[in-house]
């Protein structure tokens, strides 16, 4: 049975039939057994991740996370987790397909969302694998912003893309909430760059997204070890990492608020006077 999906599905006629059947409003029974088949169709070897974009399959599985059969959506959701651990699958699925929107829907329907930013807290606290960490950060990027899809990665520079199922004000509020933005500003002190890259989009897509009260938390932050956010950052920009969007975090933040730009110029001259002294030494 399972070769002879994958000989139809290799000719290219497997999924435009079952997308057709799918999309029926009729036979709930004939539309649960081609979600099946589409399931079954797609290999579990990483090296086919290919085969499975090319086909379509992607797509597809992302419908099937609105199925009324819950034992088809938690097998879509658990190919959808294969090919997302290929470079070239999690690129496709994330930014090209929006996978991303699907899945924070399901998990706002089940109220489920504002639940994981405590969870990823934890793990950014109990983790020093830097590829728990990165991908726990990015999870909190995706969470409080968006994909830019004119990008060719995860990291947004210019356009910030809310979130049309979750508004930007309540995801923002549950991170405060969740008190991540210390354990976040934690991480700027390593020179782990695939870590600081999203830990930083995070932090300046709050400085965009956020409303007035959610600018004046950001700048009052401080990080676990006692550092406030403007001496995080610029720590940054001293050490020439994502000096980018170090900029962008201080010209959004000071946009509207006399309070907020004196204290970016406060922090900044505190800065160039501690880089001034060592000079003076010499």
């Amino acid at each position: 049975m399972i070769a002879a999906l994958e000989d139809a599905r290799d000719s290219g006629e497997l999924v435009p039939l079952l997308n057709e059947i799918l999309g029926r409003e009729d036979s709930s029974a004939l539309k649960s057994e081609a979600a099946k088949a589409v399931i079954d169709s797609i290999p579990e070897l990483l090296e086919l991740t290919d085969l499975v974009i090319k086909n379509k399959l992607v797509e597809t599985l992302l419908k099937l996370l609105h199925f009324p059969d819950g034992n088809v959506y938690q097998q879509a959701v658990e190919k959808l987790g294969k090919v997302a651990q290929s470079v070239v699958g999690r690129d496709y699925a994330l930014i090209e397909c929006g996978a991303i929107d699907d899945l924070l829907e399901i998990l706002n329907s089940t109220n489920e969302v504002k639940p994981a930013f405590p969870t990823l807290r934890n793990l950014l606290t109990s983790n020093v694998d830097e590829e728990v960490l990165k991908n726990a950060c990015w999870a909190l990027y995706y969470l409080s912003a968006g994909v830019d899809l004119t990008s060719n990665g995860y990291c947004t520079r210019l356009t910030f893309i809310p979130h049309p199922v979750v508004s930007d004000s309540d995801m923002i509020k549950a991170f405060f909430q969740a008190d991540v933005l210390p354990v976040l500003l934690n991480l700027f002190k390593d020179d782990v760059r695939s870590v600081i890259r999203p830990a930083i989009n995070t932090v300046v897509c709050i400085s965009v997204l956020g409303d007035q009260h959610q600018k004046e938390m950001l700048i009052d932050s401080w990080s676990i070890a006692k550092r406030n956010v403007l001496d995080c950052l610029l720590g940054l920009l001293k050490s020439g990492i994502e000096e980018e969007m170090v900029c962008m975090f201080i010209a959004y933040i000071t946009i509207g608020s006399m309070h907020r730009a004196k204290c970016c110029e406060k922090h900044s001259l505190q800065h160039l006077k501690h880089e001034a002294r060592p000079r003076a030494l010499l």
